[in-house]
């Protein structure tokens, strides 16, 4: 029992030593907010102690608030919680690029119901696949008249590069590029374009004055044989011209060393988009004869080539894109694909949806930055060219190969063929009228620079 007593005395002053620990806590609060507060004291009794209700102020309250446990306690976090939504997982916030259907990637899964009838078909698609490319290839006496004349024109720069002369240009190096250097030229179109790179800053005069150089150099060298035209055809903006005889033209397009780019004056010198577009083709030469020198994939060019040219909605394909284009349907698997398997995957691609908005696309591999081809169409023509490649597409699928490879916009208004009725395809872009697109500024007007007609 004594020891019992002895426990309770014990808890009790404890908690009586607490109590006046609080008066004098709220002694101080008193004096700083001047607000008084009053306990009752603690006297020893058997009985339990009620204390009445206190009522703090409003500003005690807040001060008492860090000490309590719960949402109000002081986080360990040294900044302030954010003010924004709740935050989404990295892979939900994210657009993901998506790839379109593509059969060669899965053709196991999808076996041929009659594979006798489907190997009859290739082999005649084939035959006229390789019978088309023969016409659009340009003859060896073509082609060796082009060679001669690229020639001259190259040894003129490479004596001006030496000895300059009273001449104001100062040139640093000179590349073939394009079609004729790609050694994918059509037939019919003997253009070979040279890049020639200024050391100084280009301008009108200067194009000018190389332009006549040129002319003079080559009539006193060459005397006779070839014949050269008096005048240069000078481009628009004054950013190239061509040399005109009668074995073909040759095309001079100007730019400059990349330190010089940022020192150009717009209305004093060339523009400096276009220089960086004659740049570009430089690397997209040097690109094409490392990795896509095949001799199937030249072919499968100018078949793209041909296609696009007979065909309103594939003319924003400029040769860049279609250079790509033969690469990833032909080159970019285990083994080289046959021609007609490659033609038909790249209409397919582009009838799924490869150079529409969302899609992954293709990377342009002499660019920074993971930039996507088919940014350099408008939202226009990527609605366009995907609504022309669905209809080539339903047409080679009931055995219209042929109507494909030597038709025109004829084709877009068949309504069936051997007994298949097409529905109408619908637009699924309207540009609305005021409506501004926004579309890469270089790629705007890379037609290669124009430079490529073919």
């Amino acid at each position: 029992l004594n020891v019992t007593v002895k426990t309770q005395n014990i808890s009790v002053y404890t908690f009586c030593l607490s109590i006046y620990l609080s008066n004098f806590v709220f002694q101080v609060l008193e004096r700083r907010h001047s607000t008084r507060v009053t306990l009752p004291r603690c006297t020893r009794t058997k009985e339990p102690v009620k204390f009445p209700e206190l009522v703090l102020p409003v500003s005690t309250v807040d001060l008492l608030k860090p000490m309590v446990r719960g949402s109000g306690r002081i986080s360990m976090n040294r900044f302030p919680p954010s003010l924004a939504g709740p935050m989404v997982p990295p892979f939900m916030s994210r657009r993901v690029p998506r790839h379109p259907f593509d059969i060669v990637l899965c053709e196991g899964a999808f076996p041929r119901v009659k594979p006798g009838a489907h190997t009859t078909e290739e082999s005649a698609f084939n035959a006229a696949l390789l019978k088309r490319a023969q016409i659009l290839t340009p003859s060896s006496e073509d082609h060796s008249a082009l060679l001669g004349f690229v020639t001259k024109i190259q040894s003129i720069l490479d004596n001006i590069i030496i000895s300059p002369g009273k001449t104001e240009v100062s040139i640093e190096e000179v590349r073939v590029v394009g079609s004729f250097k790609k050694a994918t030229i059509m037939k019919g179109h003997t253009v070979a374009d040279i890049v020639v790179i200024f050391k100084t800053l280009p301008t009108k005069e200067s194009v000018v004055a190389l332009s006549q150089r040129i002319i003079a150099d080559f009539r006193e060298n060459y005397p006779t044989g070839l014949q050269i035209a008096d005048d240069v055809l000078m481009a628009p903006d004054s950013t190239g011209f061509d040399v005109i005889s009668t074995q073909g033209t040759v095309r001079i397009l100007i730019s400059t060393i990349s330190t010089n780019l940022k020192k150009l004056t717009s209305g004093l010198h060339l523009d400096s988009n276009a220089m960086k577009l004659h740049m570009g083709a430089i690397r997209h030469s040097r690109w094409f004869d490392d990795n896509a020198s095949h001799s199937s994939n030249k072919m499968l060019v100018r078949l793209l080539k041909d296609l696009r040219n007979r065909f309103t909605g594939l003319n924003c394909l400029n040769p860049w894109m279609i250079d790509l284009l033969a690469h990833r349907s032909l080159l970019t698997n285990k083994q080289t694909l046959p021609i007609q398997i490659a033609y038909r995957r790249v209409i397919q691609l582009l009838a799924g949806g490869l150079f529409l908005p969302g899609s992954a696309g293709i990377i342009d591999p002499c660019e920074t930055g993971n930039v996507r081809i088919q940014t350099l169409l408008t939202l226009e023509q990527q609605d366009l060219l995907c609504m022309t490649a669905q209809h080539l597409v339903r047409v080679m699928a009931h055995g219209g190969f042929i109507a494909v490879l030597n038709g025109n916009d004829n084709i877009l208004k068949l309504k069936s063929i051997n007994g298949i009725i097409f529905g109408d395809l619908q637009k699924a872009y309207v540009k609305q009228e005021g409506m501004v697109e926004e579309v890469d500024s270089t790629g705007a007007e890379s037609e290669e620079v124009a430079m490529e007609s073919a």
